[in-house]
């Protein structure tokens, strides 16, 4: 905790993305008081099962290859949930076939995360991470209006 702390409170490398991270967290959690919608809802759920971890590995300096694991699978975790948000009002049949992807390629990412060789497999990493951007795209697109109602406020 001590580490944390220090962290936070000097100056290295990620300090910037770690209160980044928190600042946009409590943004995200006015904007979601403002929505008072269940997908804005969702979304800020995903953020509170993803920043933990985010900012923990972010914070502590120099980095740790454990905070690293968990963070890169929080990011799949939490895109599920964000997935099911934009999927909202969506046929259960576009929902539950997109749902099975993200989840099958979170536990792909979890298995491979586990490697010890982690930063080598960052490149397989960041592939799955273009199919799930990828998946929210066509979501996006499947669901315009809906979308459009609480990216834009």
């Amino acid at each position: 905790m001590h580490k944390f702390i220090n962290g936070l409170c000097s100056w290295h490398a990620e300090t910037l993305s770690a209160w980044t991270m928190i600042l946009l967290y409590l943004v995200a959690i006015y904007k979601t008081k403002q929505i008072k919608t269940r997908a804005a809802e969702l979304i800020l759920l995903a953020h509170t099962v993803h920043i933990p971890f985010s900012v923990k590995y972010h914070a502590e300096y120099p980095p740790v290859i454990d905070n690293l694991k968990n963070d890169v699978i929080m990011i799949f975790v939490s895109n599920i949930i964000i997935h099911y948000a934009l999927t909202y009002k969506l046929p259960w049949s576009i929902k539950s076939i997109t749902l099975l992807c993200f989840m099958l390629i979170t536990v792909l990412v979890y298995e491979e995360v586990q490697k010890e060789q982690v930063y080598t497999n960052l490149k397989f990493i960041a592939i799955r991470h273009s199919f799930v951007f990828l998946l929210h795209y066509l979501t996006f697109i499947w669901n315009k209006k809906y979308a459009l109602m609480f990216v834009h406020v």
